[in-house]
């Protein structure tokens, strides 16, 4: 009874800092840094002050995972205080977790494992802000088997461990990729229906990881290639094969590293989770927010080089990984393009009379290029009332079913691009009137050393908007809307 509280203990709170900490509470403030610093600054403080407490570590737990619950209640609503607690608490508890491991057998570090990127995979596109029973769930199973925990501490067998900066340069590697899947609007592998692959492949490097017996090098050099072909993948697109690669590498290295930590004193510990939870992933989120992921191959073909390999097709295969790990992070570095001038027409019909045609040049956009066309990615957006036709009074009343007095602007996100046999298509989100919605548009691409040009077209139904179809007269005006628009790009 004792392991399989120890393995739902380790499994679940890992579960809750992935759904609650690292991706909800990122997500629902929008990755405001400003914002979310209170949780970092209480976790670098947890880590380190929580080996000087003074008190029994499963009492410690319990004290802790009692914050924990409590916070949960409100969130994702949580004021710079709480995300301080919150913080200081995932902090201190992730050094005593790894201390716990010193009591669980090697398969049993592996099924929480598994547990856990089951759970963290299952629930990555539940909606953020409704995800506070799932942090209370978690917190309470987590504080219940905490209390029955094992007392004897395992046999660790001798092994050579991996060092401080290998490890920390893991989990930025594994960061920037992570938040910058996470944000991307081409190959968000968690969103495009892969969970269950991602999940068998998370439980296979797990497995990889305990039953290989490869040797101490050849462990970290396959962690790096293997993270450099996640790279390529991600620049190349290849969602499909990154769903496979990229689960692989996170169980394996979380295994070494989980493997090697188990081995400190808490006092190491501390001082270790500081690099390893707070600083390498902080930095990797700052890679992401400001989309330089093209520089990480840089950092792994350092490491690479550093490693001495005598086997010939080992030593040819981290050369082939290092050259095109060059070739793509300098040729898909994202090129920001900017709006030189467009135009966005409307068209619609009142139906027994004539046609509705507004339109406007008052159009804001940045988009970013990457290798070709398909990394398209970025926003267009346009003032409500800047629709307008030849007739005032008929913008009047388009304008007042719209709702667009204030500041309301109409908003398109880019979500993906893809080439077709002559032009391309562009899947996006439309805000209209509060109200998002997805569409398709048929677009026609033409790029040069100096611009790129957007032409394309698209209907949408008022209704879907929450727009009622307004009347004039006695004639209804038709309820879908044919949208042309042509935009021109700068590099």
């Amino acid at each position: 009874m004792k392991r399989i509280m120890l393995i739902l203990f380790i499994g679940l709170e890992l579960s809750y800092y992935l759904l609650i900490m690292q991706t909800g509470l990122m997500e629902y403030v929008g990755s405001d840094l400003l914002r979310i610093a209170p949780l970092p600054i209480g976790g670098v403080l947890g880590s380190l002050l929580i080996a000087y407490t003074n008190m029994q570590d499963k009492n410690k737990i319990s004290l802790l995972l009692s914050l924990q619950l409590l916070l949960s209640f409100f969130y994702p609503n949580l004021s710079s205080p709480m995300l301080f607690l919150l913080g200081l608490s995932a902090g201190a508890l992730a050094p005593l977790m790894v201390h716990t491991l010193k009591k669980a057998l090697l398969r049993e570090i592996g099924l929480a494992l598994g547990l856990s990127y089951a759970i963290g995979t299952a629930f990555f596109t539940y909606d953020v802000t409704n995800r506070a029973w799932i942090a209370l769930t978690l917190s309470a199973i987590v504080l219940v088997a905490s209390r029955f925990l094992p007392e004897k501490k395992v046999q660790l067998a001798p092994q050579k461990e991996h060092s401080l900066w290998i490890m920390t340069l893991w989990i930025f590697l594994d960061s920037a990729l992570f938040e910058t899947l996470s944000r991307d609007a081409i190959i968000p592998i968690w969103r495009l229906g892969m969970s269950g692959e991602i999940i068998f492949f998370h439980l296979v490097g797990v497995v990889l990881a305990l039953m290989l017996k490869s040797s101490h090098r050849h462990k970290e050099i396959s962690v790096l290639i293997l993270f450099a072909l996640s790279y390529l993948l991600y620049f190349m697109h290849e969602a499909q094969l990154l769903a496979v690669i990229y689960p692989i590498v996170i169980s394996y290295y979380n295994v070494l590293i989980l493997q090697t930590l188990r081995r400190k004193e808490l006092k190491t510990i501390s001082i270790y989770m500081v690099f390893i939870a707070w600083i390498a992933s902080g930095a990797g989120l700052v890679v992401a927010l400001h989309q330089l992921p093209f520089i990480m191959p840089i950092f792994i073909i350092i490491a690479l080089m550093g490693y001495k390999t005598n086997t010939k097709g080992f030593t040819m295969f981290k050369l082939f990984i290092i050259a095109f790990s060059l070739l793509f992070s300098s040729l898909l570095s994202a090129t920001t393009l900017h709006l030189s001038e467009g135009t966005i027409k409307a068209h619609t019909e009142v139906f027994g009379d004539s046609g509705i045609d507004p339109f406007t040049t008052k159009i804001t956009s940045t988009l970013d290029l990457g290798a070709n066309p398909t990394q398209l990615s970025g926003e267009i957006s346009i003032p409500s009332i800047s629709l307008k036709s030849e007739n005032e009074g008929r913008d009047e009343h388009m304008h007042e079913a719209m709702n667009a007095e204030g500041e309301k602007v109409i908003s398109v996100k880019l979500l993906q691009v893809k080439k077709l046999e002559k032009n391309y298509q562009i899947t996006a989100n439309l805000t209209l009137n509060g109200v998002t919605k997805k569409i398709i548009s048929p677009c026609k691409i033409t790029e040069d050393t100096s611009s790129l040009q957007l032409d394309g077209n698209f209907t949408i139904k008022m209704t879907d908007y929450n727009i009622e179809q307004p009347s004039m007269l006695f004639f209804t005006v038709r309820d879908a809307v044919d949208v042309h628009y042509n935009l021109k790009y700068g590099k």
